[in-house]
């Protein structure tokens, strides 16, 4: 009896942490297209890819929309010269619901910015883990909840912090 249970714990534990293909794909596809985006600093296919009732909730305890992540978005690229590398892996899955999936990742940036001074420029590459809530809406897949986990950050070869 014991051991029947332990089985159906153990089954019930691979149910939860299994990833259809086709999930996976299908948010794989999602963040391809915003890191393209990205790449090519191009808003409209950008905020294509941003839910439409997309609300975050700042450390401040202000909310910021889709105007605002947009403005947000525009405001960084502005200081971006020139991305050299940009990529996002999943590293796991886990099903809250039918239409719901938790998402890590691990994000690689290298970039050249403009300094401060708006004169300098510096090689800036950051790594950053992410916890994502990821819900389908229709027949696409939206980040709704992003959590940063933590990264490292290098300015111009060397490491901060």
């Amino acid at each position: 009896m014991r051991r029947a249970l332990a089985i159906a714990v153990l089954s019930l534990g691979l149910t939860a942490w299994a990833c259809p293909d086709e999930v996976r794909w299908a948010i794989e596809g999602e963040i391809m297209r915003s890191l393209e985006a990205t790449r090519a600093e191009d808003i409209n296919a950008y905020m294509d890819g941003v839910a439409p009732d997309l609300r975050i909730r700042q450390d401040d305890g202000s909310v910021l929309d889709r105007d605002g992540l947009r403005a947000d978005v525009l405001q960084q690229w502005a200081i971006i010269e020139k991305t050299h590398l940009l990529e996002t892996t999943i590293d796991r899955m886990r099903r809250r619901d039918t239409d719901e999936w938790v998402v890590w990742t691990s994000q690689r940036w290298d970039r050249t910015m403009i300094g401060r001074d708006g004169v300098s420029r510096h090689r800036v590459v950051t790594t950053q883990k992410h916890r994502e809530l990821w819900r389908r809406r229709g027949v696409r897949w939206y980040a709704y909840e992003i959590q940063e986990l933590g990264g490292e950050l290098w300015i111009d070869g060397v490491k901060q912090g």
